[in-house]
């Protein structure tokens, strides 16, 4: 029939609405002032408009991450837009669409090398999960662009070790592990998911030596660089080693995020349950169905991202307390253990344990039941996010209209509003927007 055959592009319009939809939300709703941690890069906008800036300048240290990459696209934004917000948050919006389109071909290409019907479901889900307002802090404030570009690099990255394993496409893949790694920190852990990727990926035994040890060395080198003069913060692998259950409680609650993100208890047991559904769907996969192995790494390299990303936020920021990990700022790497158990759960239940290649026939409805049972949590999660978003978008911009009203003669609670923690310093870096006519300052 006429609509069977264009259905695969019925889905993929349909999974186009979450990010229709968060484009209007975003416009609405962003933080276009200075917030949080966003404050410090203000000296650095100075002294690139001045003509000072160093590599120093870039290559320091934020909290527990090195951001250089991050800090060279917001400097360059801010000096040609007189620091208009607005485009870090279209740059992120940009690279989350450019890793939903990366996840969807890959996800039709494993359909296709299996010679099944492509998943009509896979678009609207991966939509819903890659576009959701339960990240609202990471769509709101432009900073964030910082987790976007890692993550982007992170799966450009294995896309193309999946594509073809090569000399060129390892030195393509081993340079964007050093923008992954100095993006955010959660980079240091694509050099373990992307040496498994090399590992078991098609290649002939004496040249995958040698791309193993192209991994293994210019990894090396990238570690090293990120921890040269390093200052440990948070509670370090110390914390982890003395409240190793404290850890893993946060790990679980902060992969469980991306499903019920309003609940710390629920997003442990969600958690829990996604790590146990990734394991035995890729036991399946390999032991019933006889999946080749390297149709699943990129699948399984995902969910080891955010699972290894996770244990590493519990090391730098377990300190602060197990709520913190539901924070919607770590629901955005920890997706992608989610997006691996719905394209593998989808592959799973579309071959038959004899591991012939038949189509599921509609007896089998598990997959299904399963996506209609997470559905309510990840709606409920996602207006949790969008009311969250709301709140926050309306506290700044009234924190941000006060200011012009008021400046220079500006509150201090006003303030403590866009930099709970450092308000004095905000209020001086007032002076510095206006003298340059940045953010709110630039009309």
């Amino acid at each position: 029939m006429l609509i069977e055959k264009y259905m695969n592009w019925i889905a993929v319009i349909v999974g186009l609405v979450p990010l229709g939809f968060l484009v209007f939300f975003v416009s609405q709703h962003y933080i276009n002032v200075p917030f949080s941690d966003q404050w410090g890069l203000v000296p650095l906008i100075e002294k690139s408009l001045r003509g000072d800036l160093s590599f120093e300048d870039l290559w320091v240290q934020k909290n527990v991450h090195r951001i250089l990459f991050p800090k060279i696209i917001m400097l360059s934004l801010a000096v040609k837009t007189h620091w208009d917000i607005a485009y870090e948050v279209a740059v992120s919006i940009i690279l989350s669409c450019g890793i939903y389109v990366m996840i969807l071909w890959q996800t039709f290409r494993t359909f296709s090398q299996q010679k099944l019907k492509q998943p009509i479901d896979a678009p609207i889900l991966l939509s819903l999960f890659i576009f959701s307002l339960s990240q609202y802090e990471n769509w709101l404030w432009g900073m964030q662009i910082q987790i976007f570009l890692n993550l982007f690099v992170v799966v450009a990255g294995l896309f193309i070790l999946n594509n073809r394993l090569s000399y060129s496409h390892v030195i393509v893949a081993i340079i964007l592990g050093f923008i992954a790694t100095h993006s955010f920190a959660n980079g240091l852990v694509y050099w373990v998911v992307g040496l498994i990727a090399v590992l078991f990926l098609p290649a002939k035994p004496k040249v995958r030596w040698i791309y193993i040890i192209l991994w293994i060395v210019f990894g090396a080198i990238t570690i090293f660089s990120f921890f040269y003069g390093y200052i440990l913060k948070g509670q370090g692998v110390s914390g982890l080693l003395s409240n190793p259950a404290s850890c893993l409680l946060y790990v679980f609650v902060a992969l469980g995020a991306p499903v019920v993100a309003f609940h710390v208890n629920g997003a442990a047991i969600a958690g829990v349950s996604g790590i146990c559904l990734f394991v035995l769907v890729v036991l399946y996969l390999l032991r019933k169905c006889h999946t080749p192995m390297e149709q699943l790494i990129p699948y399984i390299c995902f969910a080891l991202y955010a699972i290894g990303s996770a244990v590493l936020t519990s090391i730098g920021r377990g300190d602060l307390g197990i709520q913190q990990a539901a924070s919607s700022r770590y629901i955005t790497t920890s997706n992608l253990l989610w997006i691996a158990n719905i394209v593998l759960l989808s592959l799973a239940f579309h071959r038959q344990s004899d591991g012939k290649n038949n189509l599921r026939t509609g007896k089998n409805y598990t997959v299904q039941a399963f996506f209609v049972f997470l559905l309510p949590f990840i709606i409920l999660s996602y207006f949790t996010g969008m009311k969250s978003g709301v709140g926050l978008g309306n506290a700044t911009r009234v924190a941000r209209v006060s200011i012009l009203v008021t400046y220079p003669e500006t509150n201090l609670a006003v303030i403590r509003m866009l930099n709970y923690n450092r308000p004095i310093y905000a209020r001086q870096m007032l002076d510095t927007l206006k003298h340059y006519h940045l953010s709110l300052f630039r009309e």
